[in-house]
């Protein structure tokens, strides 16, 4: 075979020719690229004409599509705002709103006199919002201020009304949806006479699930899904039920197209039963993460948006990191600085041993202590899928780079045996192909310290020509994961020094 085929060897008349060929030498294909899709609501204002996708890298681009302080915008703006995930791809996919939903509307009251002037806050969702009180304001006056505050404020996540006689201020969500309950309103501010109040008078509802969103994946790889609506049973269901898992090799998982995701939603919720029982029922799936922010004053969709807005940047250029201590930024805790059930360590413990991830709060910081999904089979010692670290971060990027390499340097290549003789680069044979995989994978990732025990994955991996089908190449390759130092244990003996001892 000629060592050059830029001009056909057929031809005869005099000619030069010259090719650009793409070579292949030392391409191993990098770690998998990581793309966030965000899946929730618009604002009931959006829903005409309402685009189901947009890949973005701007919050301003998701707030004009789908409203600004829409659960979308909300969740963008944990990820393309004062957190910037850079590189990683970013996708909102919307939902439309359940048919007869109902928005969150609050009605605003205030009693009392002001002593001096002040600078009082509205907490809507998080975000402290500011307004001045002065001694001569009575309370239509305060209320006209919160209601000009609020609606100057683009990004928050209800909308003022008017003023009524009796005097007290409609404060209505955005969007329609059991979502939009959500939201908690506090008051802070020094102590000035003043009291208000903040009264339910509709509730959010209307159910929406997470599966016309879903169906628009396709072939695309989203590798981490901010679930930014209502956290339901039914809506953790229908993930899993999408995603499928390792074990019955459905949906995602499908071997035939293997683009599996995790899915982080976040929880206000203090209480440790109340956070197992979220988890209890799928201790066999590896779809779902918990993030829990106890008694946080964020949504829940912002705990999971920074969750991923910390995470993936992370893992997509080193596959073996965890985010364990790092803080979820821009979280907001409550006013009176507890965690409640998860300040104590003995608690902790037992929510993870049950499928919950979970945090302190230090200093007015959500940090992260155990980043995991619901995976905890009776049992199974260590899990096999219970941090996400594991799972997404190395499992992932075994199969994204096996596939890669498959498709690069064994795929239509003809097969021959060990022994027989051939140098034809198109020729390809077990004991090459074996060799693909030591070098561009196990000795790679071993290097790199994702892969522990590298002997164990040479001394194990098999190659073989199927024995029925001449047109088949089966690969058999275990590794195994490297640790992660999680738990520090060290014990110290202390004694008396003795004179002449």
């Amino acid at each position: 075979m000629a060592i050059s085929n830029a001009v056909d060897p057929t031809r005869i008349s005099t000619v030069i020719g010259y090719a650009l060929d793409k070579g292949t030498e030392g391409v191993s294909g990098g770690f998998l690229p990581q793309s966030i899709a965000i899946v929730g609501e618009a604002n009931t204002a959006n829903q005409t004409a309402l685009k189901t996708k947009l890949e973005f890298t701007s919050a301003d681009e998701v707030g004009q599509e789908f409203g600004y302080g829409s659960p979308l915008h909300l969740a963008a703006l944990r990820v393309r705002g004062n957190i910037d995930v850079g590189g990683v791809r970013t996708i909102a996919y919307s939902v439309p709103e359940a048919g007869a939903a109902a928005a969150q509307e609050n009605t605003i009251a205030v009693t009392g006199t002001a002593s001096k002037a002040a600078t009082q806050y509205i907490i809507i969702g998080g975000q402290y919002i500011g307004f001045t009180v002065l001694p001569s304001d009575d309370d239509t006056a305060i209320l006209g201020k919160i209601k000009d505050a609020i609606n100057a404020n683009i990004n928050c996540p209800m909308g003022a009304g008017t003023v009524s006689v009796t005097p007290d201020l409609p404060v209505t969500a955005k969007w329609a949806g059991e979502s939009s309950a959500d939201i908690k309103i506090e008051f802070a501010g020094d102590d000035v006479g003043l009291t208000y109040t903040a009264v339910e008078a509709t509730a959010g509802a209307g159910a929406v699930l997470p599966d016309d969103a879903l169906a628009l994946f396709g072939m695309e790889w989203n590798t981490f899904v901010i679930n930014a609506l209502k956290a339901t049973g039914t809506v953790l269901d229908a993930y899993e039920a999408f995603n499928g898992n390792s074990d019955t090799r459905n949906g995602r998982y499908n071997p035939e197209n293997w683009k599996p995701f995790v899915v982080c939603s976040g929880t206000v919720e203090s209480d440790k039963d109340n956070l197992i029982a979220i988890t209890t029922g799928r201790k066999n799936e590896q779809t779902n993460i918990i993030m829990p922010a106890p008694n946080s004053l964020s949504l829940p969709l912002e705990i999971a948006a920074v969750t991923a807005a910390i995470y993936t940047p992370k893992v997509q250029r080193d596959p073996k990191l965890d985010i364990q201590n790092d803080r979820l930024i821009g979280i907001v805790p409550p006013q009176v600085l507890t965690a409640t059930d998860l300040d104590v360590y003995n608690n902790r413990d037992l929510v993870v041993k049950n499928g919950c991830s979970t945090v302190a709060l230090q200093d007015g910081d959500y940090f992260v202590k155990d980043f995991i999904t619901t995976y905890h089979p009776d049992g199974e010692l260590p899990p096999q899928f219970r941090y996400v670290r594991d799972l997404a971060g190395i499992d992932f990027n075994v199969g994204y780079r096996t596939i890669f390499l498959d498709n690069t340097y064994i795929l239509g290549k003809t097969i021959l045996p060990d022994s027989n003789p051939s140098v034809d680069p198109e020729v390809i044979k077990p004991n090459d192909a074996k060799s693909i995989m030591v070098q561009n994978l196990v000795q790679d990732f071993a290097s790199q310290g994702i892969f522990a025990d590298s002997a164990y994955s040479l001394e194990n991996m098999q190659v073989e020509i199927d024995g029925t089908n001449p047109n088949r190449l089966n690969f058999r390759i275990p590794y195994k994961r490297s640790g992660y130092v999680r738990i520090i244990s060290t014990n110290v003996v202390a004694n008396f020094y003795l004179g002449g001892s």
